[in-house]
């Protein structure tokens, strides 16, 4: 039996380490998701190797069983990251850095106080868990529109796959707070099964990050497959899957009388251009006629005609014109090898079909190739 949990141990080591060394050299994917996925494969290496020290009898460093006692108190922070990486929330170092500066002055203070409160630390400890489940949760239930089109729209991107990890992580909080229960109440437990399980999680956890972030053409319709899906057989091009409800509200509120003049329709227009420059409301999925009214503090009726004569286009024509800039941005970048899958999600669009019709419709080629294109004449400036 100990044989086979030292080959377990090894795999899980040998197969952590080859992922991470994978996620530092292969670009693949957007890099703060592989940041964030490299640290939660680093912290699962582990439970595996203090496994294996227990099991060869050795001696096991002081740095290790601190490491493996405090991982229970960085599950949560990683959680939150990560959900809204997976939501396309913004993630500043600053923010980083005060979760972190939080977490560890409140690990600092438990230590101080354990010895004089009973309980103190499993108290502590499992309240900074509940609050970043909570704070994640939150942040789930707030984005629900995004997670929605994610899950109907984007299942082969990497963002998609993101929500195992997270479901990977609750788990993890979920046996610490568990094991601390246990040990509170004197109860006995085999740490060698409690990092046996671990040490199966992180195989888990690893088989996820190597076939998503490492290997996403895998996961990648070629440009034909997708030309064809998209395809109907009304003898149209493209069919569009597509929530309707900003063209519905555009049809409603067609312009029947003109309420702006050129000078105070230019003003608006600068204004508007400023707007989709700072808040790039283009790259929320959920944003509408409405909402941009009110960004312009102008009725709705106002803004369609903002749009409609001033600037000769409707709301849908223009949004998608702003998310496939976006696109052509992400595509063009040299650095990161993102996948169309995830272009399309970053930039905005509701769906991936709705993707490719807009940019067959003014380049006439598809992103994939555009990207060789631009990567060709890229290389022959080099």
């Amino acid at each position: 039996m100990d044989e086979w949990l030292k080959f377990l141990f090894i795999c899980s080591l040998c197969l952590g380490a080859w992922t991470s060394v994978n996620l530092w050299v292969n670009h693949a994917g957007p890099k703060k998701v592989r940041q964030f996925t490299g640290v939660f494969v680093l912290v699962l290496l582990v439970p595996p190797l203090v496994g294996y020290l227990q099991l060869i009898s050795a001696e096991i460093p002081a740095f290790f069983s601190f490491v493996r006692s405090t991982l229970t108190w960085w599950y949560g922070p990683l959680m939150y990251f990560i959900a809204r990486e997976m939501l396309l929330l913004p993630n500043t170092p600053r923010g980083i850095a005060n979760h972190v500066c939080a977490v560890c002055g409140l690990f600092v203070v438990t230590q101080l106080l354990s010895s004089a409160i009973p309980y103190g630390y499993f108290v502590i400890v499992t309240a900074v868990v509940a609050a970043y489940c909570t704070l994640a949760g939150y942040t789930l239930v707030k984005n629900a529109s995004r997670l929605r089109r994610l899950n109907s729209s984007y299942r082969k991107s990497t963002f998609y796959w993101l929500q195992y990890l997270l479901a990977g992580l609750l788990l993890l909080c979920a046996m610490d707070i568990g094991v601390l229960v246990a040990l509170h109440s004197h109860v006995h437990l085999d740490f060698l099964v409690l990092n046996s399980i671990a040490c199966v999680f992180a195989i888990y956890v690893n088989g996820i990050v190597l076939f998503t972030l490492i290997k996403p053409a895998l996961f990648e319709l070629d440009d034909a497959q997708t030309i064809e899906h998209v395809q109907t057989n009304t003898g149209e091009q493209y069919k569009i899957i597509e929530v309707a409800a900003d063209e519905s509200t555009a049809a409603k509120n067609n312009v029947r009388y003109l309420e702006l003049s050129d000078q105070v329709a230019t003003t608006l227009i600068n204004t508007l251009a400023i707007i989709m420059e700072t808040d790039k409301p283009h790259l929320e999925p959920d944003e509408n006629l409405t909402s941009m009214a009110g960004r312009l503090g102008i009725t709705t009726h106002m803004f369609s005609e903002l749009l409609n004569v001033h600037l000769n286009t409707n709301f849908y024509d223009w949004m998608n014109s702003y998310r496939f800039k976006a696109a052509l941005l992400l595509l063009q970048n040299q650095t990161v090898n993102y996948s169309v899958t995830d272009i399309a999600f970053q930039a905005g669009f509701n769906n991936r079909n709705s993707f490719y019709r807009v940019f067959k419709d003014n380049l006439g080629i598809t992103p994939a190739q555009y990207r060789k294109q631009y990567k060709a004449e890229f290389q022959k400036q080099a």
